[in-house]
């Protein structure tokens, strides 16, 4: 279904009800804002509501005895809008039963998709859809990739990956993903579509983790007893070099991507990645890449136009930490968590590693985590899904993180370490600087799992963003933000849904500036951050004095664009002015 096309510059929906409600009868949007949230400033952040909820997805991750790697990276997710209805849905991505595990062949498991009803209420869609696709799904990419107006699925796996293309809400499987399959040797852990050339349309980067044989695992561990076998470290296994795909457009009816890979000069291969961060970290106007990878030095490919890249994370302060130290990197976010207008990048990490701040100076980065204050916090602890987000509407970027170990018996090897590890909530106190919230966040907080994916949408359409955690092997978890009452004008927000010209209609790679009080506030559009996840693309802005002055955006065409005069506590599409 084609989006509809408006006349003049600038279209603005109103779609929700924010600070200062509108009288009149409720939108189905408008409905869908929670009720019964806590106005006590000293009570949870977060609260569960998964109970109750409709969502019954259990992760899988398939293990038969044998400890085969994959197993213990598995929990993605996705956060979208499919239906085109104004409520973020979930799509959990799922596993699959190794050899040695009952359900081998004999029950296949799917990725499942839950529509969202309003007040925190799902309804399985999996079947109706057809989005339930089979295999071994690490991440899902939500993207409008043929500029039909509905978002579509690209599908990370271990082996071929899978494009699913939304038809009006239900989903057909495109065959050889119209050249974006990959060779089925190949484990993709993530992919970021951004129009990497300038030509209007969406380009590929598939980054992918180890070169992994399935059927001859390696023994890893102490041979004490059979409980000491454990997952391998990824130092025994090779890397798998990462995939470029231009796209060439649409060709005979079909959308064509040719794998370019070889033609980008590259300094390093092999790069066991994890995740990606698709940022314009030197205000040029292209779109920048980083990766995290396991245990090797760290890729920040700059980009200087025309499908040409310069591999710079040595040269930028970001290949290791500051002491020179590659670090095993899952987890990364990217965002102006200083306030000096530039986006700064993060990496969680391995236990006894900390995690990692990288600080953009405007020319290259310094590790600022010590500074920060979150070193201490996050030793212990293996980091994987990791999102910047003003959870409070105070203007500046916090941080959530997943955690959990990779390896279900490490308490046999480390008495300091626990397989289960606790979600964390640091809150942004100024330029950069963090506190843990220890008391408050939330009961889920408190409840060790094993974290891998991390989504943010505003779930109820309230102005604040809730989170969805995906656990391995085990259930999810849906977070719903009581920052915000329904009507609740302490704190004001802006939300901006944008929309670019065909065929970029998802505005992937747009920069906002807000202008006002106290000062200017920085976002792009991006969903494919944090780990093996993919978060709501609508931008919110605090609004803490409750004024604004006005909005600029660079849209990914270069061209920019000022907005004025749109009212607070709303969200407000905005589509690119026709030139």
């Amino acid at each position: 279904m084609a989006p509809e096309r408006a006349g003049g510059w600038l279209a603005v929906a109103l779609l929700l009800i924010g600070c200062q409600p509108d009288e009149g009868e409720a939108t189905p949007v408008e409905t869908a804002v929670s009720a019964g949230k806590s106005t006590d400033p000293g009570s949870e952040r977060f609260r569960s509501r998964l109970s109750g909820s409709g969502v019954t997805f259990i992760n899988r991750h398939g293990g038969g005895g044998e400890k085969l790697l994959p197993e213990t990276n598995l929990g993605g997710v996705a956060i979208f809008d499919y239906d085109g209805d104004g409520r973020m849905d979930i799509y959990f991505c799922q596993g699959a039963p190794f050899p040695g595990n009952p359900d081998h062949d004999k029950v296949e498991y799917v990725d499942e998709l839950y529509r969202n009803l309003g007040d925190f209420r799902f309804e399985n869609v999996t079947e109706a859809t057809a989005a339930g696709e089979p295999g071994y799904t690490f991440s899902a990419v939500c993207v409008d990739y043929d500029a039909d107006g509905d978002q579509d699925l690209y599908l990370c796996n271990l082996g071929e990956n899978v494009l699913l293309v939304n038809d009006g809400g239900k989903f057909r499987r495109v065959d050889e993903a119209e050249g974006l399959a990959g060779p089925a040797s190949d484990w993709s852990s993530a992919a970021c579509f951004a129009d990497f050339d300038g030509d209007g349309d969406l380009d590929v980067y598939v980054t992918n983790y180890a070169v992994f044989d399935l059927e001859n695992p390696k023994w890893c561990g102490k041979k004490i007893t059979p409980e000491h076998r454990s997952y391998c470290h990824p130092d025994e296994f090779d890397g798998q070099d990462d995939r470029w795909y231009r796209n060439d457009g649409l060709q005979a009816g079909a959308w064509k991507f040719v794998e370019v890979t070889a033609d980008i000069p590259v300094t390093g291969t092999g790069g066991k990645g994890l995740a990606l961060v698709p940022f314009d970290y030197d205000d040029d106007g292209d779109v920048d890449l980083y990766v995290a990878n396991d245990s090797v030095e760290n890729f920040l490919w700059m980009n200087e136009g025309g499908f040409r890249f310069v591999e710079s994370a040595s040269a930028l302060g970001v290949a290791m930490n500051g002491s020179g130290r590659s670090e095993s990197c899952m987890g990364s976010d990217a965002a102006d968590v200083d306030g000096d207008g530039d986006l700064d990048l993060f990496s969680a990490n391995f236990a006894e590693e900390t995690n990692t701040l990288y600080t953009n100076d405007g020319h290259y980065f310094v590790d600022d985590t010590t500074f920060s204050g979150l070193a201490q916090d996050s030793f212990l602890w293996v980091g994987f899904g990791a999102r910047f987000v003003d959870f409070d509407l105070d203007a500046d970027f916090d941080l959530l993180l997943a955690n959990g170990h990779v390896t279900d018996n490490i308490e046999l090897y480390d008495n300091l370490q626990h397989y289960l590890q606790p979600a964390q909530l640091f809150e942004n106190i100024g330029k950069g600087k963090f506190r843990l919230i220890e008391d408050g966040a939330g009961s889920y907080f408190g409840d060790p799992r094993v974290g891998r994916g991390l989504a943010l949408g505003d779930l109820d359409n309230d102005g604040d963003q809730d989170a969805v955690f995906a656990n391995n092997n085990s259930a999810p978890e849906i977070l719903e933000n009581l920052t915000l009452n329904p009507g609740d004008g302490s704190r004001c927000w802006i939300g901006l849904d944008l929309q670019a010209r065909s065929p970029n209609l998802d505005a992937l790679g747009a920069k906002v500036i807000v202008y006002a009080e106290p000062g200017k506030q920085v976002q792009e559009v991006r969903g494919g951050t944090s780990y093996a996840a993919y978060s709501d693309t609508r931008l919110v802005f605090a609004l803490p004095k409750e004024t604004l002055d006005r909005i600029e955006i660079r849209w990914p065409t270069g061209e920019t664009q000022t907005v004025e005069n749109l009212e607070p506590g709303k969200y407000h599409k905005v589509i690119q002015e026709t030139p």
